[in-house]
């Protein structure tokens, strides 16, 4: 078990199809990517690179240049958790 102050790396292989911004698949056959997923020391984001395709785009690393019409974000780039907008209640 690693603690709060541990660097932790791993990478994983996947198979990319790329999208287009309406969600369609834009590679055949797909492409080979590594996704690094990792935490550094005291934080308590764990994020992910996939700056070896060569279609990762952005000035984070956040978009995907697949489709080759505007930036896509990119569904391997992530950081947890996620920024998401939270609802109003009440």
């Amino acid at each position: 078990m690693t603690g709060i102050d541990d660097y932790v790396e791993k990478g994983f292989p996947i198979e990319c199809r790329g999208r287009d911004e309406d969600g369609n698949k834009v590679f055949s056959p797909a492409i080979k990517v590594i996704i690094n997923v990792y935490k550094r020391p005291g934080s308590d984001i764990i994020s992910t690179d996939v700056s070896e395709c060569k279609y990762n785009c952005g000035g984070h690393g956040q978009y995907c240049s697949a489709s080759e019409l505007k930036q896509i974000p990119c569904a391997y780039a992530v950081d947890l958790p996620l920024d998401l907008p939270l609802p109003k209640l009440g």
